[in-house]
């Protein structure tokens, strides 16, 4: 009962004190919002980072490097000012120029285009045809630590792009072409009336030349058998009523509808049915009598396709824009809640000042042992224990009181997000206000002055705050020095803090963070209670 009537005298003390409630409550939420707002002040949706200074050099004489930088920069990010491009791009034509600018701090980096890019890329046609490689030069600026990243991320972005339309097209001409020669079709002619003999002649093998490896079937039946075992690729079947659809003056389509085309799932399907029909369009009495029978103009339009794609390439970025043609996509995993930093730094904040406040209150027991009050406590009939435990309970009802106000008031009043586990977040609280106290009171049970166990206090304070994340993000921690920064409560206090607030995370995921900090709160309180009485009981 003593204990806790001495504990509870020194938290209303402590919050009686203006300079007290400044330090606990006004100062962390201050900075954490400055902190929040220089950083970010931004949700999932926006970035923080456009009009990247970059010098674009374009070597190529063809098209296709102007079409790379006008995808380059026409780029847009939403940003909390609206809709900004990524890149603020400046055109040069002399790279050694150029580079003297980042040199200088005026540009963040260099994009240059070879000459010849266009005919490089363009350059080989098929799958054994040999295909040049375009380099895309990009010089960055070492000093930056973000900028650099981007730009080669979105250039080696679009030129994936590039090479991903370029070899398609390419693979789709050589496959196209390698199997546009010598197909095997079977012809069926169960037609006998007078133009059966010239539908023979129009279907002789040879009027196709290497297109087709044409045999004859007496039935359909005789012909889909040898389809179904892969020994044609094609039917063309001619119904015994197409003499009556040409002899009674049947136009075009009305004679076809007396031809049944028959493939398999072979890329060349639509060539084989262009040709027959073309050939039985020809018995209709619309047909074009001085029309060529032979499929020349197909297959040229087949040898030419890589042309026929660039064109049409060409033409779908005059009418939807060149952006269009390459996106970056960006998904969100989850439920796509709006992300706050504060929900980083207020609790960051809240640990770095619990560590002041903590390490200034157990420095009262030094003050009191100084000014002579602590002995005459001593020599009260409570025990030595009641009053030291007393003293480190104010200390440690002060720092949770503090943490409990905090998250009240910035959840309150800036919409900080504490989680969804009460049970862990209280734990949480629990473990690093523990540890704290015990660390202070540790430092104040070796101490011999109030002004050494403020130096001390302080020194820790600040070691521990940059070491566990407190000002910069604990995951950009280098390797080497993480097993340093665990041996701080921020870097325990912080991580669960982190998984909690933005990780989205429960109890069992920081289990093992409460369990560092309650460990260390025991080690220290331990230590601290033997010094304590080494000290004071003679």
């Amino acid at each position: 009962m003593k204990t806790w009537t001495i504990a509870l005298k020194d938290t209303l003390i402590r919050f009686r004190d203006r300079n007290a409630i400044l330090l606990m409550i006004a100062a962390p939420l201050l900075i954490a919002l400055v902190m929040g707002a220089a950083f970010g002040g931004q949700n999932g949706d926006t970035s923080p980072i456009y009009e990247i200074p970059v010098v674009l050099i374009n070597a190529d004489e063809g098209d296709l490097g102007q079409e790379f930088l006008d995808i380059l920069t026409s780029i847009k990010v939403e940003t909390t000012e609206g809709v900004k491009p990524l890149f603020l791009a400046t055109e040069m034509t002399n790279v050694e120029e150029a580079k003297t600018l980042i040199e200088e701090g005026e540009s963040r980096g260099v994009v240059y285009l070879p000459p010849k890019f266009s005919a490089t890329l363009r350059s080989g046609v098929g799958e054994d045809a040999e295909r040049g490689t375009a380099t895309v030069e990009v010089f960055t600026d070492p000093a930056s630590s973000v900028s650099p990243g981007i730009i080669r991320g979105v250039v080696a972005r679009i030129a994936s792009g590039f090479s991903t339309v370029l070899i398609g097209n390419s693979v789709a001409v050589a496959q196209l072409l390698n199997h546009v020669t010598d197909i095997p079709v079977v012809f069926v002619n169960e037609d006998t009336g007078p133009v059966s003999e010239a539908l023979n002649d129009a279907f002789a093998p040879g009027n196709f030349d290497d297109l087709f490896i044409l045999t004859t079937a007496d039935t359909l039946a005789e012909a889909q058998s040898q389809l179904d075992a892969g020994d044609v690729q094609a039917i063309i079947h001619i119904t015994d009523q197409f003499s009556n659809a040409v002899m009674t003056g049947a136009d075009s389509a009305t004679v076809a509808e007396n031809v049944e085309i028959i493939t398999a799932p072979i890329l060349a399907a639509s060539l084989v049915e262009d040709v027959a029909l073309g050939v039985i369009f020809g018995f209709g009495s619309d047909a074009d009598p001085n029309a060529d029978p032979e499929p020349s103009t197909i297959l040229t339009n087949l040898e030419n396709l890589e042309d026929i794609l660039n064109e049409e390439n060409t033409s779908f970025a005059e009418t939807e824009g060149p952006r269009n043609r390459i996106t970056v996509g960006s998904t969100n995993v989850g439920t796509g809640e709006e992300f706050n930093l504060l929900n980083y730094f207020v609790p960051s904040m809240a640990i770095f000042f619990l560590m002041f406040a903590v390490f200034d209150g157990t420095q009262s027991i030094l003050e009191e042992e100084r000014d002579g009050t602590l002995h005459r406590m001593m020599s009260t009939p409570t025990s030595h224990s009641a009053i030291i435990l007393g003293k480190i309970g104010g200390v440690f009802l002060t720092g949770i009181l503090q943490f409990v106000v905090l998250v009240v008031v910035s959840g309150v009043a800036f919409s900080v997000d504490w989680g969804n586990d009460p049970a862990g977040m209280t734990l949480l609280v629990l473990g690093t206000v523990s540890a704290a106290t015990s660390l202070g009171a540790f430092i104040a049970s070796f101490a011999r002055t109030v002004n050494q166990a403020g130096v001390l206090g302080t020194a820790i304070t600040l070691v521990s705050a940059i070491l566990g994340g407190n000002f910069i993000d604990f995951r950009a921690i280098p390797a080497w020095l993480v097993p340093i920064s665990k041996l701080t409560i921020n870097r325990w206090a912080m991580e669960g803090f982190f998984n909690l607030t933005l990780g989205g995370m429960g109890l069992a995921d920081v289990a093992l963070n409460i369990g560092a900090l309650f460990g260390m709160a025991v080690v220290f309180f331990v230590l601290s209670l033997v010094l304590f009485n080494r000290r004071f009981v003679k």
